[in-house]
């Protein structure tokens, strides 16, 4: 089954249940867990199925909840006011300067002087560090406040019959139409309970800090903190994280019933094809094309690199088999004057000698550093060849002509075949066709898939909803 076809079936489910009409506990719960619902379904194929979603709390975690409770100077609960908030990815990359960038808030963040308050919460049980945003504050404190008052009982909610039996249902019907068994009772307590826990916390938090905006790296997972800044008359914004389709459950909502009441009030996109690509829970017109800070960062980084003739695959795990092939059998084809680089994905970096031997033994030249070069070889490359990964759309950035390989997963890159930007290949010799000037596909149009001066977009819609820091002038 594809994965249109999995969506498609997701979304029949909601609506033969009314999963967005249904409340449990006066809370509109399903649009807090849909995203996590359908990852997990997603990932039953792979052997993953688990009775409960979610970390539950293990010695390491709380060593660090408890050890964060003395961290007074990182503690978000005691941060001082700040005009912006920033939610950052915990997830940060590790840049050439040495420090670990939330590649999504800091650009931004670097601009302003003194730079704005921002708060995270752990990845994986840590923080990594040196993190680049010095004005980082963490949730561990409110984190472990709240795990407290769950374990002590002080948070606790209790079921009624009637919500039981919604919640079996469901369940059944998760089990019937995907053949995945999911405790769907354990799962939607632990995150009502965990919403009772926060909230209070959240509200005192957001009180201290004052903030006239709060911006989000990432907003599904924070319906929590979305739900008090908007009862507190605070606006809120998403920064796009990476693709928007009409198949990404945190932000395609078709038909008038589904809805996400604590969706930010604003989405800051890379540019205008993102805005329509996908039904989004907002209006149209709080869509907001700014561009991606990052990207801007890098192709100004890298701009003294000349293009070369060479080509860049992009991997992934998932299509690893059949992309590597691909790149093996381009590499032997006679005239073919350009250098091919293969990016490896990260979970392919200690497997893919013996997984893809074809590739070691073929011409082809295999980077298997990590993703801090990317763009460095899109910068240097002339033409970019993937299946559906986010990188693929990175490439369009640097203006790469891009082919689109026929693989599982290509479905999702539907609305980008759409747009006559990029161009499907189903076999090398069709790829050399189109490079030989045979085909061709219409001239690429970077700015309607990342708008330019990204940060300074962003400073001038902020000033027009009277949202202004000092910063540098930037």
């Amino acid at each position: 089954m594809s994965w249109i076809e999995d969506f498609n079936k997701f979304q029949e489910m909601e609506d033969d249940l009314g999963l967005f009409r249904v409340s449990i506990q006066g809370v509109n719960f399903w649009e807090r867990i849909r995203f996590q619902v359908y990852a997990a379904v997603g990932r039953r194929e792979l052997g993953k199925s688990k009775a409960e979603l979610g970390v539950k709390p293990g010695r390491r975690r709380l060593k660090r909840l408890l050890l964060s409770v003395f961290k007074v100077g990182k503690n978000a609960r005691y941060a001082p006011k700040s005009d912006l908030l920033f939610v950052c990815s915990a997830r940060r990359l590790l840049e050439k300067d040495g420090y670990y960038w939330d590649i999504y808030t800091d650009p931004i963040i670097q601009s302003f002087d003194p730079p704005p308050l921002a708060i995270e919460t752990h990845f994986e049980n840590k923080h990594y560090s040196p993190a680049k945003t010095k004005s980082l504050r963490f949730l561990d404190y409110i984190e472990f406040l709240s795990y407290l008052k769950r374990k002590l009982g002080f948070a606790r909610i209790s079921f009624s019959n009637e919500e039981i039996g919604i919640l079996m249902q469901i369940q059944e019907e998760i089990d019937k139409r995907f053949s995945f068994q999911l405790d769907m009772v354990s799962l939607t307590k632990r995150i009502l309970e965990e919403r009772k826990a926060r909230l209070p916390h959240y509200r005192k938090m957001l009180k201290r800090i004052s903030p006239k905006i709060v911006i989000f790296a990432q907003s599904y997972g924070w319906e929590d903190l979305i739900e008090v800044s908007k009862s507190l008359g605070i606006p809120t914004a998403e920064l796009q994280h990476g693709i928007i389709g009409p198949y990404q459950p945190g932000y395609s909502f078709a038909g008038p019933e589904r809805r996400k009441e604590y969706f930010p009030d604003f989405l800051f996109s890379w540019g205008d094809y993102w805005n329509t690509v996908a039904p989004l829970p907002i209006q149209l017109e709080n869509a907001i094309s700014v561009g991606f800070p990052y990207i801007n960062m890098k192709k100004d980084s890298y701009s003294g690199l000349s293009k070369k003739k060479q080509i860049i695959f992009i991997s992934q795990y998932t299509i690893g088999d059949r992309l590597s092939k691909f790149a093996a059998q381009l590499s032997n084809i006679v005239g073919l004057d350009y250098e091919i680089v293969y990016k490896l994905h990260p979970q392919e970096l200690s497997m893919w000698r013996e997984s893809y031997p074809w590739l070691a033994e073929s011409r082809v030249r295999v980077i298997d550093q990590p993703e801090a070069v990317l763009h460095e070889l899109f910068a240097e490359s002339s033409i970019s060849v993937g299946v559906y990964s986010t990188a693929v759309y990175e490439g369009l950035a640097f203006g790469l002509q891009t082919f689109l390989v026929e693989a599982p997963g290509i479905e999702l890159m539907a609305p980008l075949l759409e747009s006559n930007n990029v161009n499907k290949v189903s076999t090398p010799k069709q790829m050399m066709d189109y490079i030989e000037g045979r085909k061709s596909s219409q001239e690429l149009d970077v700015e309607f898939f990342f708008k330019s001066n990204a940060v300074q977009n962003i400073k001038s819609f902020l000033k027009g909803l009277e949202i202004e820091e000092n910063d540098d002038g930037s």
